[in-house]
This record gives C-alpha cells, sequence and structure tokens, in this order.
C-alpha cells in the first residue's frame, strides 16, 4: 500500500525534481516541497474510518524564470490524482524567487510510513 509520501511524489516527480517533504536543503533552484495535516474523518463506531489530509505542495523557481508550463503540469499532475481534490494555487512569489502553492485535500487509507503519517 503507498503511503501519502508516495502519492504525492509519484504526481510530482515527473514534473518537477527535486521534491521532498517540509525543508528542502540542496542545490537546486528549482524544486518542490511538499506538508500536511492529517484528520480523522469518516467516523463512526467510536473511530475513524478514513483519514483526510490538508496538503500543501509548494513549487519554487527563480525569479525571471518562464514557469507557466511547469505550473500548469504540476496542476494537472495533482488533479490526476484520484484520492486528491483538484488543487487551488496561491502565488506566494516575493523578491526571492517564485513560490507557488498548490493546496488540495487528500482521502484515503494510506496511514503508515509517511513524513506527518
Amino acid at each position: 500500500m503507498k503511503t501519502l509520501d508516495d502519492l504525492i511524489l509519484d504526481a510530482v516527480t515527473p514534473v518537477v525534481k527535486p521534491c521532498v517533504p517540509h525543508l528542502y536543503t540542496g542545490e537546486a533552484i528549482e524544486y518542490c516541497t511538499f506538508n500536511y495535516t492529517v484528520i480523522a474523518d469518516a467516523l463512526g463506531d467510536n473511530r475513524a474510518n478514513a483519514m483526510r489530509a490538508l496538503v500543501q505542495v509548494h513549487y519554487l523557481a527563480p525569479l525571471k524564470a518562464n514557469t507557466v508550463a511547469t505550473r500548469r503540469a504540476l496542476w494537472q499532475a495533482l488533479a490526476a490524482v484520484e484520492d486528491f481534490t483538484a488543487p487551488d494555487i496561491t502565488n506566494a512569489t516575493d523578491q526571492t524567487g517564485q513560490h507557488y502553492v498548490y493546496e488540495f485535500e487528500a482521502v484515503g487509507c494510506w496511514m503508515g510510513g509517511g513524513s506527518d503519517g
């Protein structure tokens, strides 16, 4: 069974490499990071029958780079994952570089072995 980290990496890495959970400390000038909060869902019989995650994927690139095609491909790759809702995109670009935050929900039974789960 794939973890949530696996699902995110499988979607993102064909479009942007590297992609790591939480904090990237490497040398690449274009990369993704991700984080999420896991919430119990589908409650019944005093237990959670599924888990829901509030996910953020951060795409970072140099300020003057043309990232339109990559941003579209990243959105399409995330939206194509069955367990994910279509992402909302927030432009968090500042003077240090481009920063786009893809926010979506993941619902499933993928707990265990992930960066937060």
